[in-house]
């Protein structure tokens, strides 16, 4: 595996500039991480946890850490049933006439940082969630970047970092210049691999067969 000092090293072997300090250059290597997190669906950073509804309210705040991709229903521990999980707030609400009415859970959605929800219970519900969750920020020289795949840790990374700090060093050059675009190619060639390393992924899982009706809809 790849610490940050060694993507550091890296990063600064190629730029060969004293201006890049070491917080610059972490501050970029972070950055990439969270790029890559947010251009594709690491499996390790794949999680669950649990929220519980709020009386008189129809929302609650996500998992602090929440970053994207919540799963096409969620599971309310509390009734052991599942629940559809909507594309948008306008269209959970325009599936419910009424916002206000008491009742059980029967239809979620994410908006923001939160995750709302109709019916409206009147004593809390604890709702199991699948999300893809935030990449840990490295810090600690021995820290290796979470969640990708240790083969393209520098690949990724320090043709991020570099990308990105090539374009302060070529700024004024008209057109783009000769490094940016070298790393920034090297950078998306990884991105391809990295996509082909994990393989197809789907956001709708294959349906199970329901013989239990686990799923009937409270009416």
């Amino acid at each position: 595996m790849t610490t940050l000092a060694t993507l550091r090293d890296e990063v600064k072997d190629i730029l060969r500039d004293g201006r890049f300090t070491d917080t610059i250059i972490t501050l970029k290597l972070n950055e990439g991480l969270y790029d890559v997190a947010g251009r594709t669906l690491l499996p390790d950073l794949e999680t669950n946890d649990t929220v519980e509804t709020v009386v008189s309210t129809n929302r609650v705040a996500l998992p602090s850490d929440f970053h994207r991709q919540l799963s096409p229903w969620v599971n309310s521990t509390t009734h052991n049933r599942r629940i559809p999980v909507y594309g948008s707030l306008p269209q959970l609400f325009r599936r419910f006439a009424n916002l206000d009415q008491a009742g059980v859970v029967v239809g979620v959605c994410r908006q923001a940082g939160y995750l709302y929800y109709q019916r409206i219970p009147s004593t809390a519900e604890t709702l199991a969630i699948n999300y893809f969750r935030l990449p840990d920020t490295m810090s600690a020289d021995s820290d290796v970047p979470d969640g990708i795949p240790d083969n393209l840790h520098s690949r990724l990374l320090s043709n991020y970092a570099c990308w990105q700090l090539f374009t302060r060093v070529e700024d004024g050059i008209e057109g783009e210049g000769a490094n940016t675009a070298r790393y920034k190619q090297n950078y998306l060639d990884a991105l391809g691999d990295l996509t082909y390393f994990i393989g197809p992924t789907s956001d709708v899982p294959t349906e199970p067969v329901d013989e239990l009706h686990y799923g009937l809809e409270v009416r």
